[in-house]
């Protein structure tokens, strides 16, 4: 009887030997990030479905991706190597600029109809502190990739580009602003933002 109940006393040590790694051991980068992403599209998803106007979803969903984007790091890339003769506050002009065309683009085709099914897939460590996180999105019988590039700033993980069955909104946007700025610099990308964010919405 002893001997059984050393035995077993045995086993169970070793059983949590072999659990104490997996149990305490610390989340990966990619973990790490993909919880990040899954709260913060839950947390965008969840807005949309509440919110009744575009106007409405616009306002609320600003502090919401500045929370989540790296607005700054997204605007930097695409505006690409003239971002460097930018001012510091042509930088900050272009990067609120800019997030308002981002939020205002895509709350156009935002509706709360039919909630998306997302797959969280497999992410890659890109190193130094950047991620690539596939998801597969199906909504309403399509379903469509959808890749978030996410970097870590200040201890936290967000998002600075996004790519849509293929195509970079950083890549999008790049090609755009560097016309823009051979014709005429920051001054004329924050005068053609600012003029895109004059436009009104269409109605709800």
């Amino acid at each position: 009887m002893i001997n059984r109940l050393r035995f077993l006393s045995l086993l169970a040590g070793l059983g949590l030997a072999l659990l104490a790694p997996a149990a305490l051991r610390a989340a990966t980068p990619v973990e790490t990030a993909t919880a990040t992403l899954r709260a913060g599209v839950d947390e965008v998803l969840n807005l949309i479905y509440k919110t009744q106007t575009t106007e409405e979803l616009a306002a609320a969903l600003r502090p919401l991706l500045d929370k989540h984007f790296q607005f700054e790091t997204t605007t930097r890339l695409a505006v690409g190597p003239g971002w460097r003769q930018f001012t510091p506050e042509e930088r900050a002009r272009v990067t609120e600029l800019f997030g308002d065309l981002v939020i205002k683009t895509y709350t156009r085709r935002l509706t709360g109809d039919a909630r998306p099914t997302i797959a969280y897939l497999a992410g890659t460590d890109l190193g130094k502190g950047k991620l690539e996180l596939p998801t597969t999105v199906t909504y309403q019988g399509q379903v469509y990739s959808v890749v978030y590039r996410m970097s870590e700033d200040a201890g936290a993980w967000r998002i600075y580009d996004v790519i849509i069955e293929g195509v970079s909104m950083v890549a999008n946007y790049r090609g755009q602003f560097a016309a823009l700025y051979n014709k005429g610099g920051a001054a004329e990308i924050i005068k053609t933002l600012e003029a895109k964010a004059a436009e009104p919405a269409p109605a709800s």
